[in-house]
Formats: structure tokens, sequence, C-alpha cells
């Protein structure tokens, strides 16, 4: 198939985090936090095929927390690259009413179920976040409309988000966007 435009997802690489750390609830927020302003594990190396998906791509942006910054540096060959809060992940609340300490990794499984659920306590809501994804798929078919092809470096949920929005335009492209750390989706508008 011959795209007018492409766009390509890619999920960050993984984050120098300790995501098996147990959390007290009254930490949570500080830990999220810190999550946030991670970055990836030093010497992370993208996959081959990944690599040879940005050096196609006329255009990389990125999500502008560090994780996915560093990914997209760790891409770019040493070009610029912008970075947008447009394409942030969406947070999970930090303050669920669970007396007991959990793995960070079980905090945030449970806070993306709450979020899901409706609990935006500190936080987008559900709606917030899908106009977000809105937003940024057009912006993202915008890139594509002036470059030809466009890499976006991003996050698993919000990625998720971006696939339904994309394939809304007309975009082809798989219904889920890449969620695993170094994954990416490829989505084609036909000529």
């Amino acid at each position: 198939m011959t795209c007018s435009m492409e766009i390509v997802l890619v999920r960050h690489g993984r984050v120098a985090f300790d995501r098996r750390a147990r959390v007290h609830q009254p930490d949570l927020a500080a830990r999220l936090a810190q999550f946030r302003e991670a970055g990836i594990v030093q010497g992370t190396i993208p996959p081959p095929k990944v690599r040879r998906l940005a050096e196609r791509v006329a255009h990389l942006t990125s999500s502008d927390l560090p994780r996915a910054v560093e990914s997209a540096r760790a891409l770019a060959r040493s070009q610029p690259v912008p970075a947008d809060a447009l394409f942030r992940e969406a947070d999970v609340p930090p303050d669920l009413p669970l007396p007991l300490p959990l793995r960070f990794s079980t905090w945030v499984a449970l806070g993306r179920l709450a979020w899901l659920l409706g609990y935006t306590s500190q936080c987008e809501s559900g709606r917030q976040v899908r106009e977000r994804a809105r937003r940024a798929a057009l912006r993202l078919a915008q890139l594509a409309s002036q470059h030809g092809s466009v890499m976006l470096v991003g996050h698993g949920y919000f990625n998720i988000l971006l696939a339904r929005e994309l394939r809304r335009l007309g975009f082809q492209g798989p219904r889920l966007g890449p969620r695993r750390n170094w994954s990416a989706a490829r989505f084609c508008k036909p000529r």
C-alpha cells in the first residue's frame, strides 16, 4: 500500500526506576513524581527495527517526559527532537485509599484501573485525556502532512488512545498502539 502520510508511534525505552519496590500509600504521590521525572536505563540501545524506522521518517518528535525525550534522542542521531506536553502519558490518581504497602507497579495498575472506572482525583479525567489524544492525533496528522512521515516517541496507554484517534482520522494501522518498551506501530493514510 502506498501512503500519502505515515505516522509511527513508538513506546519509550525501559524506565530507570525500581517498579518492584514496596510503597506505602502516603508516599505514593512522591514516588509517582519520581517516576514521571525518571529517564531510561543508561546505555539502552533501541532495537534495530525501531532504529530503521527512525532513519526512514522525515520528522521525529516526543512527549516532554524524560523517558520519552531520552528515547527519542537515542533514535535521533544528534538531530534536535522537539518535545511536547500534548503527548504526555495519562496520569494515575496518587491518592488511592489502600492502607497497605504494595509494589509500585501494583499501585500503578490499580491506579489505572480506578482511573478507567472514573476515579480521577488529582489528575486529568478520562474525558480530558481522550480530548487531548484527539488534539495530539490532529497534530501528528498535521506534521505528517508537512513532512510526509513522522515518528512520535510516547507512552503505552496514551499510544493506545492515539491509535484509536488516528484510525478515526482515516489512517490504517493496528487497533492498539505499541505497549511494550521500544515497540512500534505504523499508521498509513492511503493515497
